[in-house]
């Protein structure tokens, strides 16, 4: 494995196990607690997650950019003066959330003690939240994967314990606050080792200059971030009843989510000196590079994950939660587009104004189609809604795409490679449904799991290795 190959693995495994906790937790509540308590305690992660990104203000991410390059004693300001700026934010946050989120959901949601709680957990928890960022741009993107996991492990552990031990949301809340205080002392003493204390004048100005620079990327985060979860709220608001069976629906399969993202933040640096010094087909072929070595990955597992969902949801869940089954295959083919993280390309470029307006259209459609399908079908409406809202979303992104990368917009993606794996994954999928649903639907959930799984390997490796000559072939043929 090359080592580009391995940091990227490592990333992608750290920031998979985050995605994964999520998943965890949501199994270990649905089977503990009472549905009335589950959708609390959904709403409530989902207010957590939603604020210690946007009290983050985007700096963490900003870090990548600007510490590859600094001396010692600058690296060592910009570091504490980040950390600064994010215990600052994470006190507002942490009363917006504790005081003021009470007050908005009283009379909708029971405990409301447990979002003051909450308040503390996000103050604790967003300066913690530099940690992998800073690894990464110290160029320890191993270091960073294998951090990311450590932190899902305790943060799982400590809300399981919670839950198990019968405390309910309340409970809940303070194993937040216990996994974030852990967090928070171990980044201190991170921090302190990657960028140690150095004589340097006391000067604001490379922070201002930081913070101005990451203000277009803070107000599209804030926007990306509210798009990730107003579908959640917008159930919740008009569609209560709904909000259990959607919070088990709306879960991405973490690896596949993730690993683009992993990829991206590793290739980020090579391809901003890329278009830095105006060497644009260097980036072309950065990011035709990642997009197709993605799409082997992400495409056929999100089509097994999709085939498999009618089995799945109700081993995961229970049989209490079959509903969610469809509005989990419409979540889950959102993935399907993510072979890329679009928005840290478009930072690459140096063209955050188009990273906003595509966050914005985003919320805008998932507001727009959420609230109507959400009203009229429930989870099935919402999750249908975030669908055809990523579908538009992605076809604007690419147009400031083709532009940064001075191609036409049917080129800056690689739709027919894209389209010949989705071809190759569906034609495995269709015999693997037909044969464990039709010949073998008097057994159990998990033989026809496992039978869909094998069937649709096999065909995946059938059609792949019936490709090989034709690639050799046209290998071989002159220019």
């Amino acid at each position: 494995m090359s080592p580009l190959a391995r940091r990227v693995t490592l990333l992608a495994l750290g920031q998979s196990a985050g995605k994964l906790a999520q998943v965890v937790v949501a199994l270990v509540l649905v089977r503990v607690l009472s549905p009335e308590a589950w959708a609390t305690s959904a709403l409530l992660l989902s207010v957590y997650a939603a604020a210690t990104a946007l009290g983050t203000l985007s700096l963490p991410q900003s870090l990548i950019f600007f510490l590859p390059g600094l001396a010692p004693p600058e690296k060592s300001r910009l570091v504490r003066q980040t950390l600064v700026l994010l215990a600052g934010a994470g006190v507002l946050t942490g009363l917006l959330v504790g005081l003021a989120l009470p007050w908005v959901l009283e009379g909708a949601f029971g405990h409301l003690p447990a979002f003051a709680l909450l308040g503390l957990a996000c103050a604790l928890e967003i300066p913690s939240l530099v940690a992998a960022p800073l690894l990464v741009a110290d160029d320890r993107a191993s270091t960073a994967g294998l951090f990311d996991g450590a932190m899902a492990v305790v943060q799982v552990l400590a809300i399981a314990v919670a839950a198990l031990a019968g405390f309910g949301p309340v409970g809940i809340a303070m194993a937040l606050c216990a996994y974030a205080s852990v967090r928070l002392v171990l980044v201190i003493r991170l921090a302190r080792a990657v960028a140690p204390a150095a004589p340097a004048p006391a000067s604001w100005a490379r922070a201002k200059a930081y913070v101005v620079h990451a203000l277009p990327l803070m107000v599209a985060l804030g926007v990306s971030v509210l798009t990730k979860h107003v579908d959640k709220w917008i159930v919740a608001a008009v569609a209560p009843q709904s909000f259990g069976v959607y919070a088990v629906a709306a879960q991405e399969l973490p690896f596949v989510a993730v690993l683009p993202y992993a990829l991206s933040a590793t290739l980020g640096a090579q391809m901003s000196l890329a278009f830095k010094h105006g060497r644009i087909q260097q980036a072309r072929d950065l990011w035709l590079m990642q997009t197709r070595s993605m799409a082997k990955i992400v495409v056929p597992l999100t089509i097994v994950l999709v085939l498999c969902a009618p089995q799945l949801v109700p081993l995961l869940f229970t049989d209490a939660y079959t509903a969610a089954v469809l509005p989990f295959q419409l979540f889950g083919l959102i993935t399907l587009h993510r072979v890329a993280e679009y928005g840290l390309v478009l930072r690459a470029q140096g063209r955050p104004q188009a990273l906003f307006a595509a966050s914005v259209c985003l919320l805008a459609l998932t507001t727009l189609l959420g609230v109507p399908l959400a009203w009229i079908f429930g989870a099935t409406g919402a999750a249908a809604a975030a669908l055809l809202s990523q579908l538009g979303a992605w076809l604007f992104i690419l147009r400031p795409l083709a532009r940064g990368f001075e191609m036409r917009f049917w080129d800056v993606f690689p739709f027919r490679h894209y389209l010949v794996w989705l071809a190759r994954a569906v034609a495995s999928a269709l015999p693997a449904a037909l044969i464990a649903d039709l010949w073998f639907a008097e057994h159990g959930r998990g033989l026809r799991l496992a039978l869909k799984v094998a069937v649709f390997l096999a065909g995946m490796g059938l059609l792949c290795v019936r490709s090989l000559p034709l690639r050799r072939v046209s290998a071989a043929s002159p220019p």
